[in-house]
Parts: structure tokens; C-alpha cells; sequence
């Protein structure tokens, strides 16, 4: 995909064709890594184990078993 984009000449003739090309050619790496990590947090979001009913369920059983060596013990 090619998009075309107006600069101001007086732009270009103060940082130069060459600076021009560079901050702009940055400036779409910079979108694409956006993009990129917009579309994995999306997917880490749709995947979350939090709201996942037998995760919570395999959690409870798990605390459930093994809180006796995180809590205090009452009985001494």
C-alpha cells in the first residue's frame, strides 16, 4: 500500500528531504507496532483465564487445599 501525503515545502527546506523521509517512514513503523499490540491485547483480552469459569473453579480448589500454609495457624 502506497499513501501519499503533503508536506509543506517550508518544512522540507528547514530539516531536509532526507529528515523528512526518515521521521515519516518512522512514523508508520510506529503505527504498525500500535496495530500489532492493539491486536494482542485484543486477543489476550478474548482469552482471559479471569473470566474463564473452570479456571476459577480449578483456583478456588487450589487455595482451598494449600491456604493452610499461608495462613496463620489459629489453634496455638
Amino acid at each position: 500500500m502506497q499513501v501519499m501525503i503533503d508536506v509543506d515545502d517550508h518544512l522540507i527546506e528547514s530539516l531536509g528531504y532526507e529528515r523528512v523521509k526518515d521521521l515519516l517512514s518512522d512514523s508508520a513503523a510506529h503505527l504498525e507496532i500500535k496495530v500489532a499490540a492493539q491486536e494482542i491485547l485484543r486477543e489476550i483480552s478474548a482469552e482471559d483465564p479471569a473470566q474463564d469459569a473452570a479456571w476459577a473453579v480449578a483456583r478456588q480448589q487450589a487455595w482451598d487445599q494449600e491456604k493452610h500454609k499461608y495462613q496463620p495457624d489459629h489453634n496455638e
